[in-house]
């Protein structure tokens, strides 16, 4: 009887895609890049309330 080789362990067994993301030196790219998403999205559903127009959200951002 042979005995098998014990196989490499996949290091990447458990991890999440933040690690993978930041062993690929991704993270900060893709962190900055979800959070632009992110707020795009968010004045997207804002200017859809009845009665905010851009003007609106500017003054209650305090810019022009």
């Amino acid at each position: 009887m042979r005995l098998k080789a014990k196989p490499e362990r996949n290091t990447h067994i458990g991890s999440d895609y933040e690690d993978f993301l930041r062993e690929d030196g991704q993270l900060e790219m893709a962190t900055s890049l979800a959070i632009r998403w992110v707020i795009a999205w968010e004045f997207g559903q804002a200017m859809q309330k009845p009665n905010d127009t851009q003007t609106e959200m500017a003054r209650r951002l305090g810019t022009s």
